[in-house]
């Protein structure tokens, strides 16, 4: 699976959390008060802090990631208490998916409702992983929440004549293997939304796009920089991006660069599972 460092981690919590759609404050309905979740790919928490904020009664959690340093400064800012319980464990993602969510589902309470959720997730994964994933779903008859996925919309002001070849190159970048196999990058929740609604879900999507400005700068250099990399990477070549690069860079010390990054929230609730508003 693709590491993440802490420092990207937290550079994007806040354009995360302001993007979600509105469709999750209508969560807590779906629950008789008390959760059993599993978030996959946790990294340092955030999905965490923004969902734990929103539900009500009491929340078990269970957090996965691969990477022992996220895991562990998620213990060091996270607070339990009576109506909320957290457990972080080591998984490798990768591997396969339902024994991972089976261990996970260990300590259930027979009345909880069990909500699968993860964050910037789908588009790092392939079909083959993302079936087992929802085939998992399906047998536990759980909810579903992936937010935050990529789906190949990038719009930057003012425009510049490389901005559309980037964005090409980024797109074939994203279905490069993750960790997973051939990722489905822009592709993830098209795909997703038609595999939960073969297996009988009511499928919820609306967009969660980032709108970043000068006062996401350092943000936006961090996207900048890697979008750079990985163009170059598809290019073969990186002096041919490097005045797009450089302008952009510009742009950004200016104050003066715009930047919409599409991405698609999903919410999949399992048959006979009463409509989220």
């Amino acid at each position: 699976m693709s590491a993440f460092s802490q420092q990207w981690l937290q550079l994007r919590e806040s354009a995360d959390h302001r993007s979600r759609s509105s469709f999750d404050e209508a969560l807590p309905a779906l629950s008789n008060d008390h959760w059993h979740i599993i978030d996959l790919g946790c990294g340092t928490g955030s999905n965490f802090r923004y969902l734990s904020a929103l539900l009500s009664g009491a929340q078990h959690w269970v957090c996965l990631d691969h990477d022992d340093d996220l895991l562990q400064a998620l213990v060091e800012t996270t607070q339990s208490d009576r109506n909320k319980s957290v457990v972080t464990m080591q998984a490798e993602l990768s591997a396969d998916i339902a024994a991972v969510l089976e261990r996970a589902c260990a300590d259930s309470a027979p009345e909880a409702t069990l909500l699968i959720t993860a964050s910037a997730l789908l588009d790092l994964v392939s079909t083959t992983w993302l079936d087992a994933l929802i085939g998992a779903c399906s047998q536990l008859h759980a909810t579903a929440l992936f937010a935050l996925n990529y789906d190949g919309q990038m719009e930057l002001s003012p425009a510049h004549a490389d901005d559309g070849r980037v964005r090409n190159l980024i797109d074939e970048h994203q279905h490069t293997d993750k960790g997973f196999g051939r990722a489905l990058g822009p592709d993830a929740t098209r795909y997703a939304r038609a595999a939960f609604e073969s297996r009988g879900y009511r499928v919820l999507e609306a967009a969660s796009d980032w709108q970043l400005d000068s006062n996401d700068a350092e943000l936006q250099r961090e996207l900048l920089a890697g979008w750079f990399a990985a163009a170059s990477e598809q290019a073969g070549d990186p002096t041919e991006l490097r005045a797009w690069y450089e302008h952009r860079t510009i742009r950004i010390d200016s104050g003066q660069l715009l930047m919409r990054v599409g991405h698609r929230d999903l919410l999949a609730l399992p048959p006979s599972t009463p409509a989220a508003a």
